[in-house]
């Protein structure tokens, strides 16, 4: 059965409602999860320490992720990000705690690096 046979057959309040999901799915879930964990857990987790927190842990992720949206908006597809991210990652500390080197000047050449790549 095709999916063109298969949403003609569907009311069109539950063709407007997957259309809403659709769009919007992502953002309910979200909220959705918000609400229970904070319901479970309501002296830990809807707190601002947590929420910083949480967005601390999840900062690399979104500058990752807005950098990857750019190759994936002009149709590239560049699966080296996370490997290039993770192997940076490593230097720097390698450099800071092996070598005693001051931060600044870890990232610096940590950076240099990485546009050689």
């Amino acid at each position: 059965m095709s999916d063109a046979s298969y949403t003609r057959r569907l009311s069109p309040s539950t063709r407007a409602a997957l259309g809403v999901f659709a769009r919007y799915g992502t953002i309910i879930g979200l909220l959705a999860m918000v609400l229970v964990f904070s319901f479970l857990s309501p002296h830990a987790f809807p707190t601002y320490n947590n929420f910083i927190n949480v967005l601390s842990q999840a900062s690399l992720a979104m500058i990752i992720a807005g950098g990857l949206t750019m190759a994936v908006i002009v149709g590239e597809l560049d699966l080296s990000v996370g490997y290039a991210a993770s192997l940076h990652g490593v230097l720097v500390t390698g450099l800071i705690v092996a070598n005693h080197m001051p931060i600044p000047l870890a990232v610096l050449i940590v950076l240099a690096l990485g546009a050689l790549i």
